[in-house]
């Protein structure tokens, strides 16, 4: 009788003990809040878009600085993000960034040369387009907060830091005319670069000077989010990136800001999720 009565009691404790259980991780109120599952991510990111020249760099030459240039470039990268509540987000991106540019102008030079009918020596004056190219490329590291404007609309405010790779410039020089008019004699000649290469000729192509390897930018981003599966997600996105210090010290603060339609897909490791509401019925 006893062993019934104990049997009663603890199987009464342990209903109790569950229901409990049940209460308390099921029902949000200020004592006990309604526990919140983490959303974990991962994913990688393309894109394309434009450079722009900021400031200006000079080649090893006795002419003009190079300013105003813009280029073609792209970005690559990978990244993993995580919930810090609902609405924001925490993460980090490794990016590889081509920050290309080209800048060019019209000169007027005088330009002495020799003759190849009378050997005479004489000078014209004659156009060429400058041309100066930098390929710069760049392996960086973009801590984040991300925020969830709605379910679909999200922004971003990165601080990347990074190392170039690679920056190099080329000079080359273009004739803009092949017929001149010599200052000396009158005569109208035909010009062209020694060695028959033809009307235009690389003058420099080397390293870039005085190089500041570390580079740091702030990067605001815009994106949406189109669904693909419970746990994916395709993200189109539009980056800006300014810089916060120069390339190169070799001239006025020669610097690159850039702005990128990219492509983004991100797969949830671990989906957000709050716990669903129980109540008991009466």
């Amino acid at each position: 009788m006893h062993k019934f009565k104990l049997i009663k009691i603890t199987l009464f404790l342990l209903i109790f003990s569950y229901e409990n259980n049940l209460f308390a991780q099921r029902i949000a109120d200020p004592l006990n809040p309604e526990k919140f599952q983490t959303q974990r991510e991962f994913g990688f990111l393309a894109g394309i878009g434009a450079n722009i020249q900021l400031g200006s760099f000079k080649a090893n030459c006795d002419c003009p600085h190079f300013d105003t240039g813009s280029g073609f470039g792209y970005t690559l990268g990978a990244l993993y993000e995580q919930d810090i509540n609902p609405v924001f987000q925490w993460g980090f991106a490794g990016l590889y960034k081509s920050l290309y540019i080209r800048s060019s102008y019209q000169i007027n030079k005088l330009r002495y040369f020799q003759s190849t009918k009378t050997n005479d020596y004489d000078s014209a004056l004659i156009a060429f387009t400058q041309i100066g190219e930098t390929n710069v490329s760049m392996l960086s590291v973009m801590p984040y907060l991300k925020m969830d404007l709605s379910n679909w609309l999200f922004v971003r405010l990165g601080f990347e830091a990074g190392y170039l790779l690679n920056a190099n410039i080329k000079h080359t020089e273009e004739l803009l005319q092949n017929r001149v008019t010599l200052i000396g004699s009158g005569l109208p000649v035909t010009v062209e670069y020694n060695n028959g290469r033809g009307n235009s000729v690389v003058v420099q192509d080397s390293a870039l000077t005085m190089v500041n390897s570390f580079q740091m930018y702030v990067t605001p981003q815009i994106g949406f989010n189109i669904p693909l599966a419970e746990n994916v997600n395709l993200s189109p996105l539009v980056d800006f990136s300014f810089p916060l210090n120069k390339i190169s010290e070799n001239i006025n603060g020669f610097k690159i800001w850039s702005w990128r339609v990219l492509c983004e897909l991100r797969i949830a490791l671990q989906m957000r999720q709050e716990s669903e509401k129980y109540i008991p019925d009466k």
